[in-house]
């Protein structure tokens, strides 16, 4: 019996280690997730290889220094290029990034499927976008996510043109 209850416990050992890393008082919090779609108040930067037609893999909080690291693919040329972007905790859920520009990064909503946040962009010639995204670890996720994503656009103006169901256009690898 003992053997028993050692083997099982080394078995559970083995499974939790291997799973995705989750924020419990302070860890690290680490997030495979695809962008499936994305809405702007400037399409241009959402499509025909704009900076932020980005197709995410990973996004990874570190609450103890207050950083937010962001895993992700843009197409330069139709080819796939990796890209890393990182940020600062501003506030709660609120961080300021550098990527084409200057960003606040709020990360409005997230469930166990499902994440959606809003990018307030500044790029280098001073025009500010208006960028929400929504974010699934797999591309089946709750109706409330998408319904909520829909509301947040309209409440924010972007019309319904502006939305890309960017996941239709991915064919970027995994990391």
């Amino acid at each position: 019996m003992k053997m028993q209850i050692l083997l099982l416990t080394l078995v559970l050992g083995l499974v939790c280690a291997d799973q995705v890393p989750v924020l419990e008082n302070d860890v690290l919090i680490s997030i495979q997730l695809n962008t499936l779609q994305i809405a702007s108040s400037n399409k241009g930067k959402i499509t025909n290889e704009g900076p932020f037609q980005a197709y995410a893999r990973q996004v990874e909080l570190n609450p103890q220094n207050g950083k937010i690291f962001f895993t992700f693919y843009v197409k330069e040329n139709g080819v796939c290029v990796q890209k890393l972007a990182e940020g600062t905790k501003v506030e709660d859920n609120v961080y300021q990034v550098t990527y084409s520009g200057e960003n606040v990064y709020k990360i409005l909503y997230k469930d166990e499927n499902a994440m959606i946040a809003e990018i307030n962009n500044k790029d280098a010639e001073g025009v500010e976008t208006n960028i929400i995204v929504l974010y699934g670890k797999e591309s089946d996720i709750s109706e409330k996510a998408v319904a909520k994503f829909r509301k947040i656009t309209a409440d924010l103006g972007i019309p319904k043109d502006n939305i890309v169901n960017i996941i239709s256009s991915d064919d970027c690898p995994a990391i």
